[in-house]
């Protein structure tokens, strides 16, 4: 199972999916800003983490693979992106 719900993502574990990513901004990113996604746990170690281009649409997509997923334990994770410009 893997869904989107606003800010909430919800994934079985071992799961795949992908979630698109829309900065909602009036700044116009450049070639060389990027965006960095990460996971944190409960105690917020960071468990995934990417730096990613952004699109013209402000937007990029991350994508949960089985082998991102499938060791890690059942539990609640929070997620942030930070825009380096």
């Amino acid at each position: 199972m893997f869904g989107v719900d606003g800010y909430v993502i919800t994934m079985s574990r071992g799961d795949t999916g992908a979630v698109k990513i829309t900065a909602d901004t009036d700044y116009e990113f450049q070639e060389e800003d990027r965006a960095l996604f990460s996971v944190k746990n409960a105690v917020g170690e960071i468990v995934k983490q990417q730096a990613f281009e952004i699109d013209e649409n402000n937007s990029f997509d991350v994508t949960f693979y089985n082998s991102d997923t499938d060791s890690l334990p059942a539990g609640s994770y929070s997620w942030d992106v930070r825009y380096v410009i």
